[in-house]
């Protein structure tokens, strides 16, 4: 049985530390590992993801050149680490090196064609720069590597969805006035089988697997409802269910998002709240919110409601800017879930 060296146990705590967000005690263990003696490294130990871990450490606190110079490091002991070649890429995106950012993403892909990650990186990149076709192909290929990874239904699946739907509008949204003007004038939203039922709030256009409209693409399996502001294409609410789950289910969905949120890892997330709510027009369906904001081509508020309604987990997740959340809140999100019935 292996017995872990010295580097690799400060690695272990440099990765606990990581996830709790603990960025200056992650550099401290990290360093720790990485300038222990090769006796006290031992054979197992993984320089370059350490230095690809303290890098990421440096960046969340947006000490940017020297989180460069980790990844570096991190190629220099592996010429072939994919993530870092992706590290490194954004980094150097947000140090506006875009040709070197370029480059490095490129690599990550070649490297590992099926990683994800590095095509969001990359079409973040594209955006940042206004190439708007290649940007839309890169996250629709990254949203289908997720889906293909068992995490289509991730907060960050969600959010590539999110940014898909606003090219996809920007460019159709023109051409489809027929279907707004059609979709505009739906007044309830009802469906027998999920058993949900409620009024579409006036000025939101409501979209569904029968009636699509622009966002076809989206619509995978689970995801039921698309409601889109048209005058505000990121202002929107996107439903999904999945089977198979109970009421325990959703305390423990409470507890992760209290603890650990997988929306953590979202560029600049910041926590508002989470707490139980009670919804529906008798004010009797117990449910999770939980509110949080982000930063970069993301950024904005987001309202995330889950339910728990005939073994089924609903997630309806609220979304649109900073500046506008209390008024899309109060006209659009609020009503919905104060009206919403369950049969």
């Amino acid at each position: 049985m292996h017995k872990g060296s010295m580097a690799e146990i400060h690695y272990a705590n440099g990765v606990d530390a990581l996830k709790a967000r603990e960025h200056q005690r992650a550099v401290k263990y990290f360093t720790l590992a990485i300038n222990e003696s090769p006796e006290e490294k031992g054979q197992y130990f993984n320089e370059s993801a350490a230095y690809v871990n303290r890098g990421m450490a440096f960046a969340e606190m947006a000490d940017f050149q020297q989180a460069e110079q980790d990844f570096t490091s991190a190629l220099e002991q592996n010429p072939g680490n994919p993530v870092a070649y992706q590290n490194r890429g954004f980094i150097r995106a947000k140090m506006k090196h875009y040709t070197e950012a370029k480059e490095d993403l490129d690599k990550a892909i070649e490297l590992s064609p099926s990683y994800a990650q590095a095509y969001f990186s990359r079409a973040q990149l594209h955006d940042v720069q206004n190439d708007r076709n290649n940007a839309l192909q890169d996250y629709k290929t990254a949203l289908q590597l997720m889906r293909q990874q068992g995490q289509g239904h991730s907060e960050y699946a969600i959010h590539i969805e999110r940014k898909i739907a606003e090219y996809e509008r920007s460019v159709s949204f023109d051409a489809d006035k027929e279907a707004q003007s059609s979709a505009t004038k739906t007044k309830n939203y009802s469906n027998a089988e999920l058993g949900v039922s409620f009024p579409v709030p006036k000025g939101l256009v409501l979209y569904t697997p029968d009636n699509p409209g622009p966002l076809s693409s989206l619509f995978t399996p689970g995801q039921f409802i698309y409601l889109v502001n048209p005058d505000f294409h990121d202002e929107n609410i996107g439903a999904t269910f999945s089977s198979g789950v109970t009421e325990k289910d959703l305390s423990n969905f409470k507890k992760l998002m209290d603890t650990n949120p997988p929306t953590a890892s979202l560029p600049g997330y910041k926590k508002i709240s989470v707490k139980f709510i009670k919804i529906g027009r008798q004010i009797d369906k117990l449910a999770v919110e939980h509110v949080f904001t982000m930063k970069g081509n993301m950024s904005g508020t987001v309202r995330q409601v889950v339910f728990i309604h005939k073994r089924r987990a609903f997630s309806f997740t609220c979304a649109t800017a900073q500046n506008r959340y209390e008024q899309a809140n109060s006209r659009f999100y609020g009503p919905i879930f104060s009206n919403i019935e369950f049969k």
